[in-house]
């Protein structure tokens, strides 16, 4: 680990830094802009949950230029509610943007809406357990810093009285089935999913991958 570079706790003046990240990794470590443009709406949908209602399990990378990565995570039991609260008021937003014609030059945005709609079943995850999303931009990615982030958050879902951690993560040729389990991971569930479209080479699915805690982490990540 850098000597440069330090992991802390998330701030309120990291939001809109990590909303940035969110949006310039969110295709398997990619912007996202080709799947879907409104970043301040894609952001809404994928972490304004985690950062107003649970920023104490959060935590960001900072080096010398500021910050360059984060985990978020849930350690609540009511979590699904607030999450899903989040999600449809983000998809109402974009809704209203989609009829009132201000995604008319953005086609892709139209491809999002229909495959959102249209979407199946998420992955089954266990109960009782936390579950977080974490991202990294690409100069800072395989340097133990994904690792560091993980240890804090695991120890305080054990400190919540949680023994179990999971994550919805995809799995396509680039990144198969074998890189989680590889990686320590037991898979929970998978569906097929298209969230990406033809922007992400099939067949994609959305695998529920977990951990049992205590776990002895090395220095590898999902980052």
């Amino acid at each position: 680990m850098s000597l440069e570079t330090i992991i802390r706790p998330y701030g309120r003046k990291d939001q809109e830094i990590v909303r940035h990240i969110c949006c310039e990794t969110a295709l398997v470590g990619n912007p996202i802009d080709p799947v879907f443009n409104d970043r301040e709406i894609f952001a809404d949908l994928i972490v304004k949950y985690y950062l107003q209602k649970e920023p104490e399990n959060a935590f960001v990378v900072e080096s010398e230029s500021g910050v360059v990565g984060y985990l978020i995570g849930s350690t609540h039991s009511n979590s699904d509610f607030g999450i899903v609260k989040f999600g449809l008021h983000a998809v109402s937003k974009i809704l209203v943007k989609a009829i009132s014609g201000k995604y008319k030059n953005s086609p892709q945005n139209a491809e999002f809406i229909k495959r959102i709609f249209r979407g199946g079943l998420s992955p089954k995850h266990p109960k009782n357990a936390a579950h977080l999303h974490i991202n990294i931009l690409p100069d800072f990615r395989n340097q133990g810093f994904g690792t560091e982030m993980l240890k804090r958050f695991y120890a305080q879902a054990q400190d919540a009285g949680l023994n179990c951690v999971y994550e919805m993560v995809f799995a396509h040729p680039g990144k198969t089935e074998k890189y989680f389990i590889e990686a320590g991971f037991s898979i929970f569930d998978k569906r097929p999913s298209d969230f990406f479209g033809d922007h992400l080479p099939g067949p994609v699915s959305t695998l529920c991958v977990e951990r049992q805690l205590p776990y002895e982490l090395a220095l590898a990540t999902l980052s």
